[in-house]
C-alpha cells in the first residue's frame, strides 16, 4: 500500500514546487481547482497556507449509516486511514488499535509531511505505510489504515 502514500505525497511536493501557491496564483493565494466543496470534507494545507488538492489528502467523518461521526477519517491518495477514538469500529480480528502518544516519545521516529489541518500535523513513519500520526501539541493520534476488509460496520 505504501504506492498510493508515496505517490500523494510526491504530487503534493511536486505542486508545492512548482508554485501552486504564489502571488499570482488564484483567489488566497492558492491554485487547486480540484478542492472539493463538500461541507463534511477537511481540507488541508501545505506549508505554505495553501489548500492541498482533496486528490492528495483530505479527512471527514466516519459514516454516519454505521453510527461512526465521532470515527476521524483521513484520505491519502487511494489510502484510508482512520481514528477512533471511542471503539465505534469492529474490525474482523476484533484486534483494538487506537493508540495515543505523547509527542515527545513518538516523533523522532517519523517524518512531516508539511500537511496541516489548523494547529494539527500530519506526520508518517519512513518505512511503514500501515499507520499515519496526527500531531495535536503533546499528544500524538495513530490512525491506522484500513486494509482492505478490515473494518465492517458493527450496527
Amino acid at each position: 500500500m505504501r504506492g498510493p502514500v508515496v505517490a500523494a505525497i510526491v504530487v503534493a511536493v511536486v505542486a508545492s514546487l512548482a508554485g501552486a501557491c504564489g502571488d499570482d496564483a488564484g483567489a488566497g493565494g492558492c491554485d487547486n481547482e480540484d478542492v472539493t466543496g463538500d461541507a463534511s470534507v477537511v481540507v488541508w494545507t501545505d506549508s505554505d497556507g495553501c489548500e492541498i488538492s482533496t486528490l492528495v489528502v483530505h479527512s471527514s467523518p466516519g459514516d454516519a449509516e454505521c453510527g461512526w461521526e465521532l470515527v476521524d477519517v483521513i484520505v491519502i491518495g487511494d489510502a484510508v486511514y482512520h481514528w477512533d477514538p471511542v471503539n465505534l469500529l469492529a474490525y474482523v480480528d476484533q484486534q483494538v488499535r487506537n493508540r495515543t502518544f505523547r509527542t515527545a516519545d513518538v516523533i523522532g521516529e517519523l517524518t512531516d509531511t508539511g500537511w496541516r489541518r489548523g494547529t494539527e500535523e500530519l506526520w508518517r513513519p519512513t518505512d511503514d505505510d500501515t499507520h499515519v500520526f496526527v500531531v495535536r501539541g503533546d499528544q500524538t493520534d495513530r490512525y491506522l489504515l484500513d486494509a482492505e476488509g478490515a473494518i465492517v460496520c458493527a450496527s
